[in-house]
């Protein structure tokens, strides 16, 4: 039990802010925000009564109930979950809601096709390095020139090293936010991930030297990728980046586009045989499950992996052969 809570009792209402109080040791603001958003409508709901199997299957059933999507219900299950976990291991609940006979069974969720990238897709995303500045006299034209170190030159030498990283490293949008020059020239590439972790990542040599020279002589706590402004890029920064590039490549992006570079990576694991144990270390992921949403394959993969293990033109082959052998005796 963390020492702020022993000895300390503490109703349902006390442990779960106790949860959201503990979750910036853990996860950046925008997380903790989420966590909030969904546990604290629990809270009032639940409205001091013990946290129990029972009460969150009544919430989850109410919240169906109101038609919220599957998304959100899933996101509540999630969210409630996590914050059982963490319940139990500072000793402030028991049993486990999500385990054993009469446990919270998650919410039944659609099966989502997943768009991502193409190799052609990621071909024209790192061909199309030239940045256009607008023409404020005549927005039909573009402007060919721009100043020496400014946010169109940034762009234009950030945009490929950031497509090689993503579809390289398999990087998560707030990895890449957090890296600075340092980082990029070390001999061994350790990233920020996910839950305040440190972690290595692994990069081809091509990836090292663009994001060597995207580094420059600048110091090393310098950040790596830089704003409109020149400030450390935010996730939101980032998107916009690859936005951009997409328009001028002509590349429709899929949704979610940044992370969908970490599905497009672990395609291409898969491709090479990788097996999921290597892939979740590359990925730095918690869980296996986890790292099964990623290597599922799409059906264009499926159908060529089927055509080549189909036996039946060897079976219709082989009956064209008998039905000889029966005409010729």
């Amino acid at each position: 039990m963390i020492p702020e809570l022993a000895g300390r009792p503490l109703d349902s209402t006390g442990a779960i802010e106790a949860f959201l109080a503990s979750r910036p040791d853990t996860c950046n603001a925008r997380t903790c925000a989420t966590y909030a958003h969904y546990v604290r409508p629990f809270a009032a709901w639940l409205a001091n009564r013990p946290i129990s199997a029972a009460m969150i299957g009544a919430y989850l059933a109410q919240r169906r109930a109101a038609q919220k999507s599957s998304a959100t219900l899933g996101n509540d299950y999630r969210m409630l979950k996590t914050m059982c976990r963490w319940l139990i291991e500072q000793g402030l609940l028991d049993p486990d809601p999500f385990v054993g006979p009469g446990r919270v069974r998650p919410p039944a969720a659609k099966r989502k096709r997943r768009r991502t990238y193409t190799e052609a897709d990621i071909v024209k995303l790192l061909a199309a390095t030239f940045v256009q500045a607008a023409n404020k006299r005549n927005p039909a034209l573009p402007r060919q020139r721009w100043a020496p170190g400014g946010p169109y030159a940034r762009e234009a030498l950030q945009a490929r090293t950031l497509i090689l990283l993503l579809c390289d490293s398999a990087l998560r949008a707030a990895e890449v936010a957090a890296l600075t020059c340092g980082q990029a020239r070390a001999d061994e590439f350790i990233v920020l991930s996910k839950g305040g972790h440190l972690d290595a990542a692994f990069i081809s040599d091509s990836t090292r030297a663009a994001l060597h020279d995207l580094a420059g002589q600048r110091p090393d706590h310098d950040p790596l990728f830089r704003d409109w402004h020149g400030r450390a890029c935010t996730t939101r920064a980032i998107r916009g980046l690859v936005e951009r590039l997409a328009r001028r490549a002509g590349v429709a992006l899929p949704d979610r586009h940044v992370h969908a570079f970490r599905h497009w990576a672990a395609r291409q694991w898969v491709k090479a045989k990788l097996n999921d144990l290597t892939i979740r270390q590359l990925m730095r992921h918690a869980s296996l499950a986890t790292t099964r949403i990623y290597t599922d394959l799409d059906a264009a993969e499926l159908a060529a992996l089927h055509a080549d293990a189909s036996p039946m033109a060897r079976l219709l082959a082989a009956a064209e052969q008998e039905e000889g052998a029966n005409s010729d005796s």
